[in-house]
């Protein structure tokens, strides 16, 4: 989860963007229901193999 961010739409309030900001762009990497197992998804999405 390492430099990963996080942004909430407003009209979407339990929806999260999560992405990273690299040199020329930014990597979206998952878009959540705030409900399901955030942190769970995203250790297991860093975990090598995964």
């Amino acid at each position: 989860m390492r430099d990963l961010r996080m942004f909430a739409i407003e009209r979407f309030e339990k929806y999260l963007i999560f992405y990273r900001v690299t040199e020329s762009a930014i990597e979206v990497v998952r878009v959540l229901h705030s409900a399901q197992d955030i942190e769970g998804i995203l250790v297991r999405d860093e975990s090598p193999g995964a």
